[in-house]
């Protein structure tokens, strides 16, 4: 404030510029203001993405759409997107494992539609030696 009114103390302030000294006190605590909701904001925005566990996928969105992973750098408008990106978020369905006996029918599957031929042939070869012996 002693810079924008041009005083080295607050005993220098004259009527005259008491005005000026006063919008610069206000927006000192306006801009003050500002920052501590941006600093909440921020607190939000990680509280709500370390509860759904997107903390990652949140820097990258923000890597992605503004270019920056430090969530005090954004604007307000900004951290209100990175809010409705956490909020909308819906995890991607996880592909089941397919269990080990329909892996095994998937194998056999393939060995059946691979090669035909061969498997009828030791199969009625099998056949054969079995009413023989």
């Amino acid at each position: 404030m002693h810079e924008s009114v041009g005083v080295e103390s607050i005993n220098e302030i004259t009527r005259g510029k008491f005005q000026e000294a006063a919008g610069a006190l206000l927006a000192y605590r306006d801009r003050h203001i500002e920052q501590a909701r941006a600093q909440t904001r921020v607190g939000r925005v990680l509280q709500a993405a370390n509860d759904k566990g997107l903390y990652q996928e949140l820097m990258n969105y923000c890597s992605r759409e503004f270019g920056e992973q430090q969530l005090k750098a954004l604007s307000t408008s900004q951290l209100s997107q990175a809010m409705t990106f956490v909020d909308s978020y819906v995890q991607p369905a996880k592909v089941e494992e397919p269990t080990r006996q329909k892996q095994a029918l998937i194998d056999l599957r393939l060995l059946l539609l691979s090669y035909p031929w061969q498997l009828g042939g030791v199969l009625f070869t099998g056949f054969v030696l079995g009413k023989l012996f």
